[in-house]
């Protein structure tokens, strides 16, 4: 089906199930891939995927949370910390993931492989998709094939890391969390070991 991260009530996902659960009602097993289409029109065939190394980070401070107005700069405080950790992680510019050895087993790409992305340029709307993911500034701009084609790698060849759902012990907005974290997500391709990542 391929629409699992898609919009699947606007999408005929839902009509096609409706008008096929007599079959579907006697299926042994389904199978569900976490991926998305290339476009809205167009199906794909998902054939690999990248891996997911989920980590989650913690800092912790006084033993107890802090009213920020009595007690702020008296010592170090978690968030502070943990936001400091988190911004070493990825170059600002290039986004580039700034661990040691991220990028090295990493197979460089193959003419063959250009070939197959080219070919997938030819119905793949770059500015649509970045409208579909809501960067309307960045779909005004000018895309080369090349462009729409190191996005697509992004997407699938290159491994990515990302910074989730930063918890705080207290959700005041005055008060200095005695313990805060975040989860990483990475996402791994072949030749990347976890644990160099993770080292």
């Amino acid at each position: 089906e391929g629409h699992e991260e898609h919009a699947w009530n606007d999408s005929g996902f839902d009509r096609v199930v409706d008008e096929n659960m007599d079959w579907l009602r006697h299926a042994t097993v389904v199978v569900t891939s976490n991926s998305f289409w290339v476009g809205t029109k167009v199906p794909c065939l998902v054939y690999g995927m990248r891996g997911h190394l989920r980590l989650q980070v913690s800092v912790a401070g006084a033993s107890k949370d802090n009213h920020s107005g009595v007690h702020g700069g008296v010592f170090r405080e978690p968030l502070s910390d943990l936001i400091q950790v988190l911004s070493t992680l990825k170059e600002a510019t290039s986004n580039a993931v700034q661990i040691d050895g991220f990028y090295t087993h990493i197979a460089p790409i193959t003419d063959e492989e250009r070939k197959l992305y080219a070919e997938i340029m030819r119905t793949f709307d770059v500015n649509a998709y970045r409208r579909n993911i809501g960067l309307q500034q960045q779909a005004a701009t000018t895309t080369t094939m090349e462009d729409g084609m190191q996005l697509l790698m992004q997407k699938w060849r290159h491994p990515s890391l990302s910074v989730h759902n930063v918890q705080l012990s207290s959700s005041e907005c005055t008060v200095i969390s005695q313990q805060v974290s975040a989860v990483i997500s990475v996402r791994t391709v072949p030749n990347q070991n976890n644990g160099d990542i993770i080292a």
